[in-house]
């Protein structure tokens, strides 16, 4: 999800939030130049950055051609400041592709704070299609797409409503059994461009 699954000659590939670095791993085989970035105490393993804020990192002065920030965003307390790191950071034909909830959902209308998604204190700041345009086009971005995606949001958002009404803590989102049942669901919104989760 998020990648350029692509040969490509001598283009840069930054993931944020890399996590386990699979993702970096995986587009060094399709040939991009790839890095990551993940929070954390060490300065860089490899090609993998560390730091506690983006903003921190020179990357080596290098710029990216595509630069992946997959259910980062709304983890971030200071957007302005990400956004304006990510812009010095992109190439001038370059593209970033986003992940995050969409609080303009089917589900999240529904389930209102029990939604899966809304996910506080995590998630600092929520974003959907219109508001997430509205703070980009400040910084000269402009959105090619957004893909509308949905799977398992209405099981896990009813789980959370069941838990807080009977206080226990019963685990339904990993029930592959109830998330398939539910499914259609989740296409329903897809199509309806009301769903979960945007890419944009």
């Amino acid at each position: 999800s998020g990648l350029p699954l692509v040969f490509v000659g001598n283009k840069n590939f930054l993931d944020v939030g890399c996590g386990d670095n699979y993702n970096v791993n995986l587009m060094n085989k399709y040939g991009w130049n790839s890095y990551g970035f993940e929070i954390d105490t060490k300065n860089r393993k490899d090609n993998i950055f560390y730091d506690s804020d983006l903003s921190h990192v020179s990357f080596d002065k290098m710029v990216f051609d595509y630069i992946r920030v997959w259910h980062v965003l709304e983890h971030i307390s200071s957007p302005k400041r990400f956004i304006k790191t990510l812009y010095s950071l992109l190439s001038s034909n370059g593209i970033i592709e986003f992940a995050l909830p969409n609080t303009k959902s089917i589900y999240a209308k529904l389930f209102g704070k029990y939604w899966y998604n809304r996910d506080i204190p995590r998630h600092i700041i929520n974003y959907n299609p219109i508001n997430l345009k509205i703070f980009l086009d400040q910084y000269n971005f402009k959105i090619i797409k957004i893909k509308y995606v949905s799977v398992g949001g209405f099981v896990g958002s009813f789980q959370n409503l069941i838990n807080h009404k009977i206080k226990k803590d019963i685990n339904l989102i990993d029930n592959l059994f109830f998330v398939l049942l539910f499914f259609p669901l989740d296409l329903i919104c897809n199509i309806l461009k009301k769903s979960d989760i945007i890419y944009v």
